[in-house]
């Protein structure tokens, strides 16, 4: 609320990632998903996520007290999130994690996004996509993954 009372832009990440960071490796790395499979996660790339914050400095003034969810549109279940990692050549090779089923963490609050009864939220990224001029490159995380060699 500062950062905006001074007339700065906050821009709200989703969970970041690449091809060997976020939350796909560490489950990959571990073998174990905690957590409600069915559980959606709201994803961007890392140069996704640059993109942003330059558009963001590029807009000035219209981005004054502005707060901005950036993500790619398209959250994922983790389930979804580690088929995609494993059916990739960055994973070739690798088990597939398990599941466990435990307690939802609780749910953070978002501006603009949608509560799903503890299965995660869904972000609306409409604002961020008009206020910047800015749509992200990957319109996935899956289609990130499937597009590694």
């Amino acid at each position: 609320e500062l950062v905006r009372a001074e007339g700065g832009a906050v821009l709200r990440f989703a969970g970041l990632y690449d091809r060997s960071r976020g939350g796909h490796a560490y489950w990959m790395k571990a073998g174990v998903v905690r957590g409600n499979e069915a559980g959606l996660i709201n994803q961007v790339h890392y140069d996704d996520a640059a993109d942003a914050v330059v558009a963001a400095l590029e807009c000035g003034r219209l981005a004054r007290g502005e707060l901005a969810l950036v993500a790619d549109g398209s959250p994922m279940s983790r389930r979804a999130i580690v088929e995609a990692a494993h059916a990739s050549a960055a994973y070739a090779g690798t088990a597939m994690p398990t599941f466990e089923c435990g307690k939802e963490p609780a749910e953070a609050g978002g501006a603009t996004s949608t509560a799903r009864s503890g299965l995660g939220k869904i972000y609306n990224i409409d604002h961020a996509k008009q206020l910047l001029n800015w749509q992200p490159r990957w319109p996935s995380f899956g289609a990130f993954m499937a597009s590694l060699h």
